[in-house]
């Protein structure tokens, strides 16, 4: 059984952003290793989202402060 872990992050950036490239690198090592681990990343930005754009810090205030257990990573 792989073990799935969610990740959330912002970028302002358009082109590919750091934390893509950090994840998907992860990912690739943990299957060339056999490590039983996969994280998939909820990236917000200026293309998909308005909301968080603007205030992603009382977001993740939100979903800590309400004892959320959907994100395992939140980069911020």
């Amino acid at each position: 059984n792989t073990l799935e872990l969610n990740a959330v992050a912002f970028s302002f950036q358009n082109s590919v952003p750091y934390f893509t490239i950090v994840i998907n690198k992860f990912n690739e090592y943990t299957k060339q290793n056999n490590i039983d681990i996969h994280v998939t990343l909820n990236l917000y930005s200026t293309d998909n989202s308005t909301k968080y754009v603007n205030d992603y810090g009382s977001t993740i205030e939100f979903i800590l402060s309400r004892g959320s257990t959907k994100y395992d990573i939140i980069f911020y």
